[in-house]
């Protein structure tokens, strides 16, 4: 593989070149900063790691992708018929869903030592995120790492480093400020008060998944967070927490870039992004923004890549951002160094003819029964809505994995079913989400 070469490229254009070695590690802020994040449902542990499979939408036959189980043949068929083929696929001895897929990994002697004889082969372990434990997996097979280091992608995953960032570059952010200390973010609180902001958002540093985001709307909201910041600073965190006005935006927009090892920095997708409650659970392809915006977002993505380079980091980024209800675009709202959901969706802007829309989305599902990804398929394709090839249009289930296949210990089963809706007009958009939610409440209980 070429030295300077981005990983995108391979991705999307150069397919048939080189081989990669993919791991889905969700959950690597709890690597980052383990003190930051408690569990407070153990049952959805083996639901986020079962999310492992959307990976699949942008492997190469060639490749390798660590999983812990093997995916279902009738999700093998439909990805056939979307054009994807599953690469070599390996699993750990010990494939414990409640245990993230990087220490299963580690913890296996003979895959590490398959793992180590690919290095012939030039492979490139490309995880969803890089701590340290995907450092200590390239120690132990030599496998080189397609990103940049683990200190380095921790400080980038600071919320407050990515509002610094912000201001540094001469951007609009949103009003608010860092704060240290619990009487700093009470003042900043009264203040956006003052200036009109019937909520403001507290923001803990090392969030993810819309966890850590307080909305406060009141004294008495105020003072609950104020408690869990105090629960914070007893554990010893001397972290700045983010306070800002709560703003009405006309769109919330993510923009992904890829940088180079020698600092070229490319802007390779940009979504729309379906946003409640500062909790992510979709994305529209392509958004609604006009010509002249597409040129601000990419100029926003250079000078961001250009920063970042400039502070030693490489490998792919994902930034979210707001436009406000008067086209005012806040560039930075946080930036996730790292893979997101979204990132696997970026081959599914290439396969969109003519005029498509595609719209991502996700729904959390709860049964008395376990439901397979055939018998899902099943039922969309009896309202007339399971994905057609030949049309190009319809709804595909893109995991099977993290349907609800496994029952909890109060005898129910959990999962969460994401779907790829592709139309040719906002009506038709409409109606396969209709179809969707008719689903969802057929197999809910």
């Amino acid at each position: 593989m070429k030295d300077n070469a981005m990983l995108i490229d391979y991705i999307l254009h150069d397919r048939d070149e080189g081989c990669f070695v993919w791991i889905f590690n969700i959950g690597a802020e709890s690597v980052w900063h383990p003190n930051s994040f408690e569990v407070k449902n153990i049952s959805e542990i083996p639901v986020i790691n079962s999310i492992e499979e959307i990976n699949l939408l942008i492997t190469r036959p060639q490749d390798i992708i660590i999983l812990h189980t093997e995916p279902s043949k009738d999700f093998i068929d439909a990805l056939a018929l979307m054009g994807i083929v599953v690469p070599t696929t390996l699993i750990p001895k010990n494939p414990d869903k409640s245990k993230p897929i990087i220490e299963l990994i580690l913890e296996d002697e003979l895959l590490i030592e398959k793992l180590r004889r690919m290095k012939e082969y030039g492979a490139c372990l490309v995880p969803y995120a890089i701590t340290e434990l995907e450092e200590e997996l390239s120690e132990k097979t030599g496998l080189h790492i397609f990103g940049t280091s683990a200190h380095i992608a921790r400080r980038f995953n600071d919320k407050s480093f990515a509002r610094q960032i912000a201001e540094e570059l001469g951007f609009d952010t949103v009003s608010g400020k860092l704060c240290a200390e619990e009487s700093e973010i009470a003042e900043e609180y009264n203040r956006l008060n003052l200036e009109g902001y019937e909520r403001v958002v507290i923001k803990y540093p090392h969030n993810a998944s819309g966890k850590g985001i307080y909305i406060v709307r009141n004294s008495h909201e105020l003072e609950t967070t104020l408690m869990i910041v105090r629960r914070y600073i007893r554990k010893g965190a001397k972290y700045k927490w983010i306070v800002e006005g709560w703003c009405d935006t006309r769109l919330d927009i993510n923009y992904q870039i890829c940088i180079s090892k020698t600092g070229e920095v490319k802007n390779f997708s940009i979504k729309e992004q379906a946003i409640k409650d500062a909790v992510y659970y979709g994305s529209r392809i392509p958004p609604r923004i006009s010509n002249g915006e597409y040129d601000q977002y990419n100029r926003f993505a250079s000078q961001i890549g250009a920063y970042m380079f400039q502070q030693g980091y490489y490998g792919i980024a994902s930034i979210d951002s707001i436009m406000k209800t008067d086209n005012t675009i806040i560039p930075i709202i946080e930036i996730n160094a790292r893979f997101t959901l979204s990132t696997y969706l970026m081959l599914v802007e290439k396969m969109l003819s003519g005029n498509s829309i595609a719209v991502s989305t996700y729904r959390n599902l709860l049964s008395k029964i376990p439901i397979i990804y055939g018998h899902i398929s099943e039922l969309f394709e009896e309202m007339g809505a399971l994905y057609n090839s030949d049309r190009m249009e319809g709804v595909f289930l893109y995991s099977s994995a993290s349907l609800p296949t496994d029952k909890s210990a109060d005898g129910l089963y959990r999962g969460r079913m994401f779907a790829l809706i592709v139309a040719k007009t906002e009506v038709e958009v409409e109606r396969y989400l209709g179809v969707l939610e008719k689903v969802v409440s057929k197999i809910n209980c």
